[in-house]
C-alpha cells in the first residue's frame, strides 16, 4: 500500500501491473534511460493514472538517485521488476509449475528486451 494524502491505499496487483507495463511501455517507445527517469516526465507520459499512482509504482521497482529543483530522479531495478513479473506468471498458471521452455517464451513476452 502507499499513503498519498495520508490515508492508506492498497493496490490491487492487475492494477499494478498495468501502471508497471504502461510505464515500461512508454519507456521504450520513447529511448528513456531505465537508470535515471524523471519523475516529472514519467507521470507526464503515464498520463492515464493519477500522479500518486506512478510515483508508488516508481518506489516499488526502482531507486530515487537524485532530486533535481522539484523533481525526482529514479533508476528502474531489473531484480525488483523480474521478481514482479515472474510471480504473475505463475500465478496465471493453475499448478505453479511450467516446463522451461514454455515458461520461457511467457517470459520474453512479458518483458521488455532489456530486462533479461
Amino acid at each position: 500500500g502507499f499513503r498519498p494524502t495520508g490515508r492508506w491505499y492498497v493496490v490491487a496487483p492487475k492494477r499494478l501491473s498495468e501502471v508497471l507495463e504502461y510505464l515500461l511501455t512508454v519507456i521504450v517507445e520513447r529511448d528513456m534511460d531505465v537508470t535515471r527517469l524523471s519523475e516529472a516526465q514519467c507521470i507526464a507520459a503515464v498520463d492515464l493514472y493519477v500522479p500518486a499512482l506512478v510515483r508508488h509504482v516508481l518506489r516499488m521497482f526502482g531507486e530515487e538517485i537524485a532530486v533535481q529543483g522539484s523533481d525526482r530522479i529514479w533508476s528502474l531495478d531489473a531484480t525488483r521488476i523480474c521478481r514482479f513479473k515472474a510471480l504473475e506468471l505463475l500465478q496465471l498458471s493453475e499448478s505453479h509449475r511450467w516446463p522451461a521452455d514454455e515458461f520461457r517464451v511467457a517470459w520474453d513476452a512479458s518483458t521488455p528486451d532489456w530486462i533479461t
